[in-house]
């Protein structure tokens, strides 16, 4: 196989696979805002569910791109696709995640605001911490939590961010460099 025809081919099943990943991340967060929408905010199972399911299917879709190149592929070219699925991925969940709380249901960043503030004004009250520090923080928590077009584009960036030191981890992982000497095929003796 060629090197620009494995390239190709890492482009497009990248792209497919970043679209693919992205669509359950959405449906799964769908899922989860219809059940209850402020469950993938304050449910901690909930959060690593939608934290883990994209980093295995990164592993398993970056290792179907690899048996379609050959079987083969370097740290780099690991690299890459992994972090175009992951570009896609957040992307497409911050689009989604705008359109959910600036359109769909206008008031949900407000009333998630309100549930992580009150879970936290329990929980670091229990721990003894100042009624003060506690608003201060939740004030922050609150100002994160508006929809703007500057908050998505540093939770974009904060995403691509993590997204890559995944990718880095993964593609160490699932790298497969090709053996520096092909095998010696066996001839058969009479012919």
């Amino acid at each position: 196989m060629s090197n620009e025809t494995k390239a190709a081919i890492i482009k497009k099943l990248s792209i497919r696979n970043g679209l693919l990943i992205a669509g359950i991340y959405i449906v799964i967060s769908l899922v989860f805002w219809v059940v209850d929408p402020l469950m993938q905010y304050t449910n901690t199972w909930a959060s690593m569910l939608l934290f883990v399911v994209p980093i295995v299917l990164l592993v398993v879709f970056g290792l179907e791109v690899r048996k379609a190149a050959g079987g083969y592929w370097t740290f780099g070219e690991a690299f890459k696709s992994l972090l175009l699925m992951s570009v896609i991925l957040a992307i497409l969940s911050i689009v989604f995640h705008y359109l959910l709380n600036a359109v769909i249901d206008p008031t949900l960043p407000q009333r998630t605001a309100d549930a992580i503030g009150t879970k936290l004004n329990d929980q670091l009250g229990s721990a003894g911490i100042s009624q003060q520090k506690i608003d201060e923080m939740i004030e922050k928590i609150q100002e994160k939590s508006a929809v703007s077009l500057k908050n998505e584009l540093v939770n974009l960036g904060i995403g691509i961010i993590i997204y890559a030191v995944i990718d880095l981890i993964i593609a160490a992982i699932i790298k497969k460099n090709p053996p520096a000497f092909a095998p010696i095929q066996e001839t058969d003796p009479t012919v």
